[in-house]
């Protein structure tokens, strides 16, 4: 019985210096002339898509928290905004006497011992 097929028992054989000789005379007949500076630029690329990955990531969530302070911000101009025009109407000083006795009170409670 004959076998069908490919003839795997060739006399000559390419040694690895051949192989790569005819690998880049193939890409250079078809066109890709920089065939290995285009496979050195794509695995730079790779490598540093690689380390930017995560700091992408932390960028995002840099980005989020002050996108959140912000909204924290506008809302504390608009309180203070409102304790200055308090701060007019009751008297000038007497907002900074209030907040100064605010936190006397906020560290009185909080010099107490726990549970009494």
């Amino acid at each position: 019985m004959k076998r069908k097929g490919r003839n795997l028992n060739y006399a000559l054989r390419l040694t690895a210096d051949e192989k790569e000789l005819l690998k880049r005379c193939l890409t250079h007949t078809i066109g890709a002339t920089d065939h290995q500076q285009t496979k050195d630029r794509l695995a730079a690329a790779l490598q540093q898509i690689t380390t930017l990955t995560p700091m992408q990531a932390a960028l995002e969530a840099a980005n989020a928290k002050i996108a959140q302070l912000e909204l924290e911000r506008a809302e504390l101009v608009l309180v203070n905004e409102v304790a200055n025009d308090w701060d007019k109407r009751m008297g000038e000083g007497r907002l900074q006497e209030a907040v100064d006795e605010l936190r006397e009170l906020y560290s009185e409670i909080e010099d107490e011992p726990a549970g009494g």
